[in-house]
């Protein structure tokens, strides 16, 4: 789970092309100048760093699904005046409604950003700055908060990601006036490929389409026992509500629904979704 940067160009498109794959937690950072190439500066050639767009995920997060060993994953997480020096020099901007509640927000201690995933993007910001210092921040133009662009999911791990990550951007230092603004507006709606609700019954119905392919339908029957094994191994793990969490594409199914052979099953195991944070 390591937030690491590979330098110059790929690690944009490296970043960019994960982030792609990955259900949550996505923020942008935006920063613009007329600095010069990406790496080191080069008076002879006529490029020029115009702009640095960076799409990356949370840090490390303890489950989003609820087990019992609640006071455990509370020790994970930072201290609340970690996080609030992290939201220094930053400000929320919400839509007047607010946002809808997605079920892959995590509750109590569950679907939380850990210390350690603080401290990943503490150092993901440093790595950025050492990248671009001396080419999109120069003298003539250095970093300032007025420079920089966010918008960010509406899930605390994200937020909280995205103020670690400007920690180390800047290098701990107090961040000027104005705060630079986070913008979750309608974000959970376009910045995540399952929001929820849907933004159209098209996608709903084009997702049902997608499961229904053979070779997935074949694969979900392979491990279908095997699902029923592992849930039945960790019931004894398992928070209050565990069963009822419910996040990801083509995961989102009623305790009722039919089998893959038509029949009606007694108890539906775990979605993968949840075996695998839950293991791994």
């Amino acid at each position: 789970r390591a937030c690491r940067v590979p330098t110059h160009h790929k690690l944009i498109m490296s970043i960019m092309a994960k982030a792609s794959l990955l259900l949550l937690s996505v923020c942008l950072l935006v920063a613009s100048s007329s600095a010069s190439s990406f790496s080191k500066p080069n008076p002879t050639s006529k490029l020029r760093l115009q702009q640095v767009l960076v799409v990356h995920r949370h840090g490390d997060r303890s489950p989003i699904t609820p087990l019992k060993d609640e006071d455990f994953w509370q020790s994970q997480l930072p201290q609340p005046h970690v996080l609030g020096g992290i939201a220094k020099g930053t400000a929320l901007v919400r839509p007047p409604e607010g946002n809808p509640i997605h079920g892959a927000h995590g509750r109590g201690p569950f679907g939380q950003l850990t210390m350690m995933g603080v401290l990943q993007m503490a150092s993901l910001g440093e790595r950025l700055r050492e990248e671009l210092q001396d080419t999109l921040f120069t003298d003539e133009k250095p970093l300032h908060p007025s420079r920089i662009r966010i918008m960010s999911t509406d899930f605390p791990r994200t937020i909280q990601s995205v103020q670690a990550l400007l920690t180390g951007l800047f290098e701990g230092a107090q961040l000027d006036a104005p705060a630079i603004e986070i913008d979750v507006r309608r974000t959970n709606s376009y910045l995540i490929p399952d929001p929820q609700p849907r933004q159209t019954p098209t996608q709903l119905v084009l997702e049902s389409h997608l499961a229904k392919r053979p070779h997935l339908v074949e694969k979900e029957k392979e491990l279908n026992e095997l699902a029923h094994k592992v849930t039945d191994a960790l019931q004894d793990h398992l928070g209050e509500g565990a069963m009822g969490v419910s996040f990801g594409i083509g995961e989102e199914k009623s305790q009722d629904d039919d089998d893959i052979d038509g029949t009606k099953k007694k108890k539906k195991p775990l979605a993968w979704a949840k075996l695998a944070e839950i293991l791994t």
